[in-house]
């Protein structure tokens, strides 16, 4: 019973964040890359994480702080049910806000 109490509390937990982020992200409009257009497209077409997840890396790669990339990679680890790696993904995403923030070099602009 305590496990599936912790699973539906971390559930819940990466809903709220994901949906913080996504309200984040209407509010800093971005341009999306080639990368990251490719990886919605092969999502929608076909559902290929696999693929799609190749496509985010590589605009991950080009643009570490990217938030459409990192919410998009976010996606495809809760649809794995991976919910530890998307819950420390978006920690990551927010420690940056909270550089840039301080002054430091950020996700956000």
């Amino acid at each position: 019973m305590n496990i599936n109490l912790n699973v539906s509390s971390m559930k819940q937990t990466v809903f709220y964040i994901i949906l913080f982020m996504c309200i984040s992200c209407t509010l800093f409009s971005q341009t999306k890359s080639y990368n990251l257009e490719k990886a919605y497209e092969i999502i929608n077409e076909t559902g290929d994480e696999d693929k799609a997840w190749e496509y985010v890396n590589q605009e991950l790669k080009a643009n570490p702080y990217s938030y459409d990339a990192i919410l998009f990679k976010c996606r495809i680890l809760r649809n794995q049910e991976k919910y530890g790696q998307t819950i420390s993904l978006l920690n990551n995403a927010i420690k940056g806000y909270n550089k840039k923030k301080s002054g430091g070099d950020g996700i956000f602009p």
